[in-house]
């Protein structure tokens, strides 16, 4: 990571000419907290939304960004879901990329809801977290830091998991790829980046995925589960798994939970059961990891041109 990269941190930006979804880099506790705080009060219309972990072991901060292309497609068929369930004129409203309460998380999106009658204040009541290759101690700790007793509306949540094996690293600074690389700088980067991304498997639709030669996506693993309140404990208590990509990928995989968990009201309509069609999930990381292979290639190829002087 160059100085300039490291500056753009600091300043609670994600650097645009890094290639991928996360930085880690070594950094003092004290550091860790100037960037989490860097990012939470970066009041930019553009300020990114991202994850900020600091594992005390390896003195290592990580960053994740929350708008991959993985997050967005999650965050697209669950909101389409729910606005079709929840359609109440005036009383469900749905947030995306902005924080319940200050100190908390930023969840990938959460309901509001409002009581009948003029100037009641709507109140959260349920809320989306979306993991990408994240450490899973830490996505769980943000679904239980949702559903604490200060955010004492919130009732449920869903955690999505994605995880990607091998994690992705830029595979272009790897001095295995050093010819690989003084051949793209060679090359017409317009013709070069217009190259088509391919399965290394050609018959297994999960397989990683190449462009120009080189792996930009490897296999994936989705699963969803939902976090209740405990109404007597106040205690998160989570839910079965479903596993809904992957080798092990269940069939016509569905997330079960009842709207009665988080929906305050005593109208039937919000009595029975709802279930998330992973189906859906499951198509949309398909299209999403085709996306990845493409913007974390356009990005490497574009950094390695300019730092070699090359535009």
């Amino acid at each position: 990571m160059n100085q300039a990269q490291r500056d753009a941190l600091f300043a609670g930006e994600f650097p645009a000419d890094v290639s991928g979804e996360a930085i880690h880099l070594k950094t003092r506790l004290p550091e860790f907290h100037n960037l989490r705080d860097a990012f939470r009060y970066n009041q930019s219309k553009t300020a990114p939304v991202v994850n900020v972990y600091f594992n005390a072991k390896f003195s290592q901060t990580s960053i994740h960004r929350k708008n991959s292309p993985v997050h967005q497609i999650i965050l697209t068929e669950a909101l389409a879901q729910l606005k079709n369930r929840l359609r109440s004129p005036g009383r469900f409203g749905f947030i995306s990329g902005s924080s319940i309460e200050t100190h908390l998380p930023v969840p990938d999106f959460y309901i509001g809801y409002r009581d009948k009658g003029p100037g009641r204040e709507p109140r959260p009541i349920f809320a989306l977290e979306v993991g990408f290759s994240e450490p899973r101690a830490s996505l769980e700790k943000c679904v239980k830091d949702l559903l604490t007793t200060k955010t004492r509306y919130v009732n449920a949540a869903v955690l999505v998991d994605v995880r990607e094996t091998p994690s992705y690293k830029n595979p272009l600074p790897k001095p295995v790829n050093q010819r690989f690389c003084d051949d793209i700088l060679q090359k017409d980067p317009e013709a070069l980046l217009a190259e088509e991304t391919y399965l290394e498997d050609p018959s297994d639709m999960q397989s990683p995925l190449f462009r120009f030669g080189v792996r930009w996506v490897g296999r994936m693993r989705g699963s969803a589960q939902v976090w209740t309140r405990d109404p007597e404990s106040q205690k998160p208590i989570p839910g079965e798994q479903v596993i809904f990509f992957g080798p092990d990928a269940q069939l016509n995989p569905k997330l079960r939970l009842k709207l009665s968990d988080f929906v305050p009201s005593d109208a039937e309509e919000f009595k029975e059961e709802f279930a998330f069609d992973c189906t859906d999930w499951a198509d949309g990381i398909d299209f999403a990891r085709w996306e990845l292979a493409r913007q974390r290639s356009k990005v490497a190829v574009n950094s390695l041109r300019e730092a070699s002087g090359k535009k």
